[in-house]
């Protein structure tokens, strides 16, 4: 089974789709961690104890929650310098065997063993193919004969 569709992008549907992704990629753990390391670490100084263990925890929380956001926005400036080299408009053909993209920027065919997951949000489908890479699929332009057709072929890689 063939299915033909194209989609119009916009700038606030690559921005949903990054903070989606890193949102599910980091987690809460990692932060969680960083803000009660920094917590003891200013409680450590707010009792009188402001010595170089307590400063030592602090760079630490901040050293981790900095490259958490560096992080994010470096992955955000990326996602959008991409949006405005393809144009918002892309062309998908979807097969048995192949995944199919055409933009201003070119071309691309992958087999459905690239991608390891699928990631279903509100707004957007994210068809993951490792840990920095990822295609944008927004929920409201594809069908539902589409969308249980990604499950099917997604599912079972």
């Amino acid at each position: 089974m063939n299915y033909q569709f194209t989609i119009e992008f916009s700038e606030e549907h690559i921005k949903y789709a990054c903070r989606k992704y890193f949102a599910r990629f980091v987690g809460i753990v990692f932060p969680v961690v960083c803000l009660l390391v920094a917590a003891f670490a200013i409680l450590r100084m707010v009792s009188g104890k402001a010595d170089w263990i307590a400063g030592m925890f602090l760079a630490i929380a901040l050293f981790g929650m900095g490259t958490i956001v560096a992080a994010y926005f470096q992955n955000l400036k990326y996602r959008l310098s991409q949006f405005r080299k393809t144009g918002n408009s892309i062309s998908y053909e979807l097969s048995e065997e192949l995944f199919k993209t055409k933009s201003a920027m070119g071309s691309m065919e992958l087999k459905w063993e690239s991608f390891k997951t699928l990631w279903i949000f509100q707004k957007v489908w994210l068809l993951v193919f490792d840990k920095s890479g990822y295609l944008t699929l927004p929920a409201d332009q594809i069908s539902n004969e589409v969308k249980e057709f990604l499950k099917q072929k997604i599912v079972s890689v």
